[in-house]
């Protein structure tokens, strides 16, 4: 997995850090990644790749 999810530059980017994410279980990433539908997926996705 990657260390943090950073901010995009937009007024709807998520600004997250991945071990509060995780804290949860992951349950925010894998909602992310399993909803193809979800822009924030998207962002997230980018974000990664980055």
């Amino acid at each position: 997995m990657f260390r943090s999810i950073k901010k995009c530059d937009n007024e709807n980017s998520i600004l997250y850090d991945i071990e509060t994410l995780s804290k949860d279980n992951n349950k925010l990433i894998g909602n992310l990644n399993n909803d193809k539908k979800n822009d924030i997926n998207f962002k997230v996705k980018d974000i990664q790749m980055n």
